[in-house]
């Protein structure tokens, strides 16, 4: 029976691993799990109903990761981006919002030119030599337990940048197992960075964001790509026309709230619901609490440091489902959630990228444009009542 360590991050992680766990019949393996909620003991009891049989381990309150590590990890995530400025966009976002210029600044292009320019000569001084030289340098940080504890045939990283895979890969990495890492998003090749620890096998859900993987890591980083078939479920639509939009995060659409409150006017004679963004505010809306009756909300845990996070557990992750299985039309600038939604029947997938968005640059990020042709996507640059109302 093969030994698996789970490492699960957030809520959107913990939703993909119970759908690999199904896909890959993990019933037939030994579970131990690492989680900020692992002391939860709502979320044991949840991950008890998924197999009685998973471990849960405590030792997520003793995950150190050093000064240098840390200091480390934000150098090579930097010459990532750097390595790639000219290639990609998304790169070019990060490199500027991780050296602290606004994101409003990036997003709406302000100094957009004199950014280029500067890219083009920093990534010009910088000798060719030191980026291979700087990811080969090793983390030191470890957990504080015994090594081998449970011998682990595998390690599953369910994100690939989380700083917290440095201790626990330099823990338990023998020479014998391996590292399976998830690329848990499209926007996690270009836009999160590079892999903190080298992986043995990815997995990710598109040849398309192989091939732009390939383009921007470097081999021994993601090691043997497995592109994941895409699974369609055939659902019977309700008789009645049902629209759903998802917000974004708060921080990504400054005309949220108009948006939403123009599409509660175009569709007043259908049903029309809205979810928001786990991070977004109900309330700002200023909109009849109707429109968000019915769609599901995420379960809320206390994490191990006593902060209060959002976590879906299975019944939320059965309502999100539901939620999408029963919409004829989906209308998002969420990237998110659009995989789901194609992937759960949805053939009507609207993505707004407004003329007059502030934040235009958002939708040059490579991962929006994959989407876009990977889920047939149909892009409307204005909330015109005869544009929206012909998609029904």
């Amino acid at each position: 029976m093969k030994k698996l360590l789970i490492v699960i991050k957030d809520s959107m992680e913990y939703k993909n691993f119970v759908e690999f766990y199904y896909k890959a019949k993990l019933n037939n393996s030994k579970l131990y799990i690492l989680s900020p909620v692992a002391i939860d003991s709502k979320f044991r009891a949840d991950v008890g109903v998924l197999d009685s049989r998973i471990k849960i381990l405590d030792e997520w309150n003793n995950i150190p990761t050093s000064f240098i590590d840390l200091l480390l990890y934000w150098i090579k995530r930097q010459l990532f981006f750097l390595e790639n400025i000219e290639k990609s966009e998304s790169c070019f976002q990060k490199f500027w919002i991780h050296i602290g210029v606004r994101n409003d600044i990036i997003f709406s292009g302000k100094y957009r030119n004199f950014l280029k320019l500067l890219s083009t000569f920093i990534y010009k001084i910088f000798p060719l030599k030191g980026y291979k030289t700087a990811y080969k340098i090793k983390y030191k940080s470890k957990l504080d337990v015994s090594p081998c504890q449970f011998d682990y045939d595998y390690i599953v990283f369910m994100r690939p940048d989380s700083k917290y895979n440095i201790s626990i890969y330099n823990t338990y990495k023998t020479l014998d197992n391996k590292v399976i890492t998830f690329i848990r998003n499209y926007d996690s090749v270009a836009l999160k960075g590079i892999f903190t620890v080298k992986s043995d096998i990815t997995i990710i859900e598109s040849e398309k964001l192989k091939s732009l993987m390939v383009k921007l890591h470097r081999s021994y980083s993601y090691g043997k790509i497995v592109v994941l078939k895409k699974e369609f479920n055939s659902i019977d639509k309700l008789k009645k026309i049902n629209i759903l939009y998802c917000t974004s995060h708060p921080d990504f659409n400054k005309n949220e709230i108009k948006i939403v409150r123009s599409l509660v006017e175009i569709y007043r004679n259908y049903n029309f619901k809205v979810r928001v963004h786990d991070i977004d505010d109900k309330n700002k809306y200023g909109i009849d609490k109707e429109y968000f009756e019915g769609v599901s909300d995420y379960a809320i845990y206390k994490s191990s440091d006593g902060k209060v996070i959002k976590y879906h557990n299975l019944t939320t992750i059965k309502g999100y489902k539901f939620d999408l299985q029963n919409v004829h039309v989906l209308i998002t600038i969420s990237s998110t959630i659009v995989k789901d939604a194609y992937k759960f029947g949805i053939n009507k997938i609207i993505y707004l990228h407004l003329m007059d968005d502030p934040y235009k640059f958002i939708f040059e990020r490579e991962h929006i444009k994959i989407l876009i042709k990977d889920c047939h996507i149909k892009v409307v640059r204005s909330l015109s009542e005869k544009t929206l109302l012909n998609f029904l």
